[in-house]
């Protein structure tokens, strides 16, 4: 794989959040005006 050719589709990462949660943390609905990638690598969900 050439990487040089996707050099164009690599986000700017402004900011990393490495951060363990507590069982009430909950992510809000909000508008924003940039992209959140958000990974989640273990624990249980709750669908509201």
């Amino acid at each position: 794989m050439d990487i040089a050719a996707y050099t164009q589709i690599v986000p700017d990462v402004l900011l990393f959040v490495d951060r363990r949660s507590f069982p009430g943390w909950e992510i809000i609905r909000q508008k924003i005006n940039f992209h959140d990638l958000t990974f989640i690598v273990g624990g249980r969900r709750i669908i509201t």
